[in-house]
C-alpha cells in the first residue's frame, strides 16, 4: 500500500504508511482538532456499524429463511397430494382442484 496524505485546514499534511494506522491516525487528528469527546463519537459510530453488518449476516438469519422455504415446499407438497386425492373420487370437483391449486400457487408466490 502507499501512503496516504491527509492535507488538514492548517496547511499541515498528515502521512498514514500502514493501513491499519488508518483508524489510529484518524482518531488522534479527531481528537486533536476536535477533542476527545468527538474521538469517542468516532469510536461508538465505528461498533454501531460493526453491529449492524454482524447482525446482517448471522448465520441464524440464513437458517431461519431455509426453515421457512422448507416449510413452504411441505406444504405445497401438501396441497399437491391432497389434489392427487380429488382425481380418486368418483366425480371431479373441479372447484375444489381450483381452490387447492390457488393456494398452492399463492404460497410459492408469497415465498419467491
Amino acid at each position: 500500500m502507499m501512503a496516504i496524505s491527509l492535507f488538514l485546514l492548517d496547511g499541515s499534511t498528515k502521512l498514514i504508511f500502514h493501513e491499519d494506522d488508518r483508524l489510529t491516525a484518524l482518531a488522534g487528528l479527531i481528537r486533536e482538532h476536535l477533542g476527545t469527546d468527538c474521538e469517542d463519537l468516532l469510536y461508538s459510530l465505528i461498533e454501531e456499524e460493526k453491529g449492524k453488518h454482524l447482525s446482517a449476516g448471522d448465520g441464524d438469519d440464513y437458517e431461519q429463511i431455509a426453515d421457512g422455504y422448507f416449510s413452504m415446499l411441505r406444504d405445497v407438497l401438501d396441497t399437491l397430494d391432497d389434489i392427487l386425492l380429488f382425481f380418486d373420487e368418483s366425480r371431479l370437483n373441479r372447484r375444489k382442484v381450483h381452490k387447492a391449486l390457488q393456494q398452492c400457487r399463492d404460497n410459492l408466490y408469497r415465498n419467491l
